[in-house]
């Protein structure tokens, strides 16, 4: 089995959120309103896949992970109430420079060496329990659906290289915590686990045959947000998450 692990930190562009009502903003106690906006996301990106045997207990894996960087973008829209939220939102980022990282060293793979990803998601929250322990901080519970491919070249040698591509879709469970306490600053942190099934294709310059494989995958996610209201219309944002995705 194999372990693909992305973790994006991004800082974020200006949020465009619209009030349920056009009425003048709200005093900071009224801030459960209903509201929608869209955000846009720039950030970086660490790409990271490593080998795991689990044929055996404990698991057997390789301690060098294959790594790169580069620059990611989201976009998100989401639909908020006091009890729910729908939240819909992609991705796409694309990492180069890659080095082998072991536990003693690392040492730089070939230049040509990328990696590129692109998902889409829909999330649905509902926040059973509300003001726990202090006024404004919410626990939820949803489901998200998952869309996703993810491609990446391995070279070993200028003319020697492995060309993997994964396209598949699932659903995941969440867990969700926000803080609405301010008026100007809201907090959100989520955790996901789920299934995806996916479809990947292998080749190799040295064989012409294009190996395929199907079968289920695990994914786990990680995110913490934080949005500035800078004024009734606009938020600053920023986000950290990471995700672990696992495939045969």
């Amino acid at each position: 089995m194999r372990c693909l692990i992305p973790g994006i930190v991004a800082a974020a562009a200006l949020t465009a959120a619209t009030p349920a009502s056009a009425q003048p903003a709200p005093p900071p106690a009224a801030i459960e309103e209903p509201s929608r906006g869209w955000s846009a996301l720039a950030g970086y990106e660490v790409f990271s896949l490593r080998d795991i045997f689990r044929n055996v207990k404990p698991p057997d894996a390789s301690p060098i992970s294959w790594r790169g960087a580069g620059a990611a973008v989201s976009g998100r829209f989401e639909r908020s109430g006091p009890r729910s939220a729908h939240l819909v939102f992609g991705s796409v980022a694309r990492a180069r420079d890659f080095a082998y990282v072991s536990p003693a060293r690392s040492f730089d793979a070939m230049r040509a060496d990328f990696a590129a990803r692109m998902d889409a998601r829909y999330e649905y929250r509902r926040y059973f329990w509300r003001d726990v322990g202090a006024d404004g901080l919410d626990i939820g519970v949803g489901a998200q659906g998952i869309g996703t491919h993810v491609g990446f070249d391995r070279h070993i040698t200028a003319a020697l290289a492995t060309r993997t591509r994964i396209t598949g879709g699932g659903l995941a469970g969440v867990i969700s915590v926000r803080v609405r306490r301010w008026s100007r600053l809201h907090l959100d942190a989520s955790w996901a686990n789920g299934a995806t099934v996916s479809r990947r294709t292998a080749e190799h310059s040295a064989n012409a045959t294009v190996e395929t494989f199907g079968g289920g995958n695990f994914l786990t996610d990680s995110a913490v947000r934080a949005e500035w209201r800078l004024t009734r219309a606009t938020r600053l944002s920023v986000m950290w998450q990471r995700s672990y995705e696992g495939y045969q």
